[in-house]
């Protein structure tokens, strides 16, 4: 009988290790935005990012586009889907979010200012305003770090 309770907590550890070695990624998607906003155009367009943990510098992420639901990423005009382009070189604090947007002014009237400080948030959302992102609904997105691929809001090759 003392075997099998050592083995069988043995066999818990085994299990409980595993589940606790699962890895939360630094950088996670929170959001993909594409709404009608009073300001029109592409003004509500925008991904949100979470910081999961402290980034010190935020262009070892980049972001790949995958458009019409191909599997393949995408090459347009956009400076973020041309050659896996960077996030900005910022530094951004755990639990702390990142916006990337067309419009942030658009946004943040959308959101009543919400969008600078969620209630109950401990630190604001930094902004960065660029013309990405470019996608619509049928568009996925993969959160890549150093060229490895972290997340994905869709599984886009199926």
């Amino acid at each position: 009988m003392k075997i099998f309770y050592s083995s069988l907590f043995t066999a818990l550890i085994a299990i409980f290790s595993l589940n606790a070695s699962a890895q939360v990624q630094p950088l996670t998607f929170t959001a993909i935005m594409d709404m009608s906003t009073p300001a029109g155009g592409s003004s509500g367009k925008a991904v949100m990012l979470t910081a999961n943990q402290s980034i010190a510098d935020l262009s070892e992420y980049s972001i790949q586009s995958y458009y019409n639901g191909n599997s393949t990423p995408g090459s347009s005009s956009n400076p973020f889907t041309a050659g896996m382009p960077a996030l900005p070189a910022i530094s951004i604090s755990a639990g702390q979010h990142l916006l990337l947007c067309r419009d942030s002014t658009a946004l943040s009237n959308y959101f009543s200012g919400d969008l600078e400080q969620f209630p109950g948030a401990m630190l604001p959302t930094l902004f960065y305003e660029s013309s990405f992102p470019t996608a619509n609904g049928n568009d996925a997105f993969t959160l890549m770090n150093s060229g490895s691929d972290v997340a994905s809001n869709t599984d886009h090759f199926s």
